[in-house]
């Protein structure tokens, strides 16, 4: 009849298994299926496995099963066709356990999840136009089609455990990458370079719009360059991070954090047209961060200052060519009735990272007892050229670009700095106590300078 239902109490399926009917089929308690045909003989029909794990022959089911219910299945040993579905999860599906490679073909499937899945040994036959995928790995990094055929018309891509360094630039039609990078650390012994993987976005991946990286993602590398990226969200643990020049790029939310065991982070921010606001607290154990040439950029957080890289990673600090705001009062000459008095330059970046230099001025390289990274003192002879350090050195280049001068132009700080000859001269008109070196421009690049930076 027309609402037929096909039901069975056995565990397993063995030899060839060939159901024909024109209702639903349900199977709750079967647990393995070998070689199985189901033909099903009403449009939308049902197909309810929800006990099944494994399965060990050619499955087959007609078109006219749209629904399917294997919520338990882990293991394909054998092609899988589907020819209804349109949208498919396959929830605990982990990576086939042959010698040879298995495929799933669904060619109306337009939805396909499988959040364990690595393609080493699977291959996804899609829908052409198919526009959503959720897997864990793809295995394929360099040729992604050959594990996902469809691979060039995704729109919605998600990994939620890629272990290698993969190339989506095949992708061209991705709006939305939701990525997890495998933790490579796990279960090793702490090392430089242990988490190697990386992902690279550039201009071929024209369409993507929204890059996410989930709270449990772990990266080597993060590039994003020439891309057409609006909105950029970053999460969990990376060490390098290098966005540059993506002209669409309106929205950048910083929430990662370093790798524990492997290098210092660094941070490099550049020519992003329309980026206005970036905040770094999230980050610690930070090594470098250059933010230069982000023309709309008016708010910058420097890292964490609770947790710092140790003593042994050098500290370089570029800040230039954006649109961060501050105020500069000149330094007073001295003469026989007026005090000298120190240049004054307030900006809530600079401050930020005033504290943060600071902080990372006295970082261990073992603590509590190891070699200590200070700020030589204000009588030494190299008090001006911002090295004067027993260890590893800190190198800053830190300049203000919206900085009001006397006649209430903006300009830079540098050149506020620049022209104050009383701050180039100091109190006594030696470098000993000079308050500023500006006459080299750069804005704020010595210790010196950085104690005129207001708190």
């Amino acid at each position: 009849g027309k609402a037929a239902v096909m039901s069975m109490g056995a565990p397993k399926f063995t030899g060839v298994v060939t159901i024909t009917t024109t209702g639903n089929v349900q199977l709750p308690s079967l647990t393995e299926i070998t070689t199985t045909t189901i033909s099903l003989g009403t449009a939308k029909s049902e197909v309810h496995m929800p006990s099944l794990k494994t399965i060990t022959g050619v499955v087959s089911v007609s078109a006219e099963g749209t629904v399917f219910d294997f919520s338990a299945l882990k293991t394909v040993n054998a092609d899988v066709n589907l020819h209804g579905p349109t949208v498919l999860s396959l929830p605990e599906l982990a990576e086939s356990i042959v010698s040879a490679s298995v495929t799933i073909t669904a060619p109306a499937c337009i939805d396909f999840s499988a959040p364990k899945l690595s393609t080493a040994s699977t291959t996804l036959s899609l829908k052409a136009a198919a526009a959503k995928v959720t897997v864990m790995n793809i295995a394929n990094v360099v040729t992604p089609s050959l594990d996902i055929t469809n691979f060039a018309n995704l729109t919605d891509l998600t990994l939620t455990g890629q272990e290698s360094n993969l190339d989506v630039s095949s992708g061209v039609k991705l709006v939305t990458l939701n990525f997890t990078g495998k933790q490579l650390l796990e279960n090793k012994l702490p090392g430089e370079d242990v988490q190697n993987n990386s992902l690279t976005i550039t201009a071929a991946n024209s369409a993507l719009k929204n890059l996410v990286l989930s709270a449990d993602n772990y990266l080597g590398a993060l590039t994003v360059s020439g891309s057409a990226i609006v909105n950029l969200t970053t999460d969990g643990y990376i060490i390098n991070t290098d966005v540059k020049n993506n002209g669409s790029l309106e929205s950048f939310a910083f929430g990662h954090t370093h790798v524990q065991g492997d290098r210092e982070s660094t941070v490099k921010i550049t020519g992003n047209a329309k980026v206005a606001s970036v905040d770094l607290s999230s980050l610690s154990k930070v090594g470098t961060v250059s933010v230069t040439d982000n023309a709309k950029l008016e708010s910058l957080t420097a890292p964490s200052i609770d947790v710092l890289a140790t003593s042994l990673a050098t500290i370089t600090v570029n800040i230039y060519g954006n649109k961060l705001a501050g105020t500069y009062q000149a330094a007073t000459a001295p003469t026989g009735t007026v005090t000298y008095s120190a240049p004054i330059i307030t900006g809530a970046t600079l401050s930020s990272f005033k504290a943060w230099i600071n902080a990372n001025a006295n970082a261990d390289q073992a603590l509590p007892s190891g070699i200590d990274r200070t700020i030589a003192k204000a009588t030494d002879a190299d008090a001006a050229s911002g090295s004067g350090v027993t260890n590893n050195g800190i190198i800053y280049h830190m300049d203000l670009d919206e900085v009001p001068n006397p006649a209430g132009t903006k300009v830079t700080l540098s050149s506020l700095m620049q022209a104050d000859t009383a701050a180039t001269t100091g109190a006594t008109g030696t470098n000993v106590d000079n308050d500023n070196d500006g006459a080299a421009g750069g804005g704020v690049t010595t210790g010196r300078e950085l104690a005129t930076v207001a708190d």
